[in-house]
């Protein structure tokens, strides 16, 4: 029995545009352009049978949850294992070396299997996020077996999420192809490995079935918009 997980990042705060990284709760609420776009996200699965809603409890995920939830009557579900990475004592920073800092410990994670760099000093390593974020997921497939999950977060825990849960992505196709807000991941699994999920759409991305080898990043062109995070640059919660 497929279970199929929509992933998706909330919609743009005011520290988004001025690329500030909050990723502390309860965090800003959402601006009106991330109303917007929380409604643009509502409009585009009106037509899919989403039989549950789970979010991070970080305000900003909150607010374009229920964007989704509440025109069918469901609850959202605040779950603690979906917050934002911690980026310790980068909080609330902008400069660039705070983002080149945190490009690295990107690569550190998902290139070079360094799992115990920090995101930052005081911040969260990717043990501590991985094994939060995974048992958060693997909870949500044993609750709603068979269904439809809206999965609200944060890109800077989605990106490397995703790619740990999906047996068809390369560790670092997250931080090469960084999530818009509001953009969705479809996902299915059997729940039988909580690791060998199969990603079927990232964005307006379709993927393969998994095969011998993981799909690798698509290097954006030089022209393509800009990543999340420095109003999409490289960094957590900025995004």
């Amino acid at each position: 029995m497929l279970t199929t997980l929509l992933f998706t990042r909330h919609g743009e705060t005011a520290d988004n545009a001025v690329k500030r990284l909050s990723t502390r709760p309860p965090g800003p609420p959402l601006s009106d352009a991330g109303r917007a776009q929380a409604r643009e996200l509502a409009r585009s699965v009106a037509d899919l049978d989403i039989t549950a809603v789970y979010s991070s409890p970080l305000r900003r995920a909150l607010e374009t949850a229920a964007f989704v939830a509440e025109p069918r009557g469901l609850p959202v579900h605040a779950h603690d294992g979906l917050r934002e990475l911690s980026v310790g004592e980068l909080e609330g920073r902008s400069d660039d070396a705070a983002f080149a800092h945190l490009d690295s410990v990107w690569a550190a994670w998902t290139r070079e299997s360094r799992h115990d760099v920090t995101a930052g000093p005081g911040g969260e390593n990717a043990h501590e996020v991985l094994g939060r974020s995974t048992a958060a997921v693997a909870e949500i497939v044993a609750a709603e077996r068979g269904g439809t999950v809206l999965v609200m977060a944060h890109s800077g825990v989605l990106q490397v999420l995703v790619p740990a849960l999906c047996a068809n992505l390369a560790p670092d196709y997250g931080i090469e192809n960084w999530l818009r807000n509001c953009q969705l991941v479809r996902v299915e699994t059997d729940g039988t490995d909580p690791v060998g999920m199969t990603c079927r759409a990232w964005g307006p991305l379709t993927l393969p079935d998994p095969a011998a080898a993981p799909l690798v990043p698509e290097r954006p062109a030089p022209d393509a918009a800009p990543r999340e995070g420095a109003a999409d640059a490289a960094a957590p919660e900025a995004r």
